[in-house]
């Protein structure tokens, strides 16, 4: 009879790659939906590509310096 334990096999995918990978998934939907929302939420009848593509490069900044805190503070522990 087999039994159940963790300690003989060790797990082909680690805890901190499984953690990464969960974050950069919910980063990117995070900031999909910000390029959905603020086009939308700032639309008025005359928007031209320039507001547009200004709410971007602010979504991209706010992304990046968040991207970047939490790179900072994994290297820092």
């Amino acid at each position: 009879m087999e039994k159940w334990d963790d300690d003989d096999e060790k797990s082909p995918i680690s805890h901190k790659l499984l953690i990464s990978l969960f974050v950069g998934f919910f980063v990117f939907i995070f900031i999909a939906v910000l390029f959905i929302m603020v086009p939308w939420l700032n639309f008025q009848e005359n928007t031209d590509w320039t507001s547009v593509l200004i709410d971007n490069a602010i979504i991209l900044v706010i992304g990046g310096v968040f991207f970047f805190g939490m790179l900072m503070a994994t290297r820092m522990r």
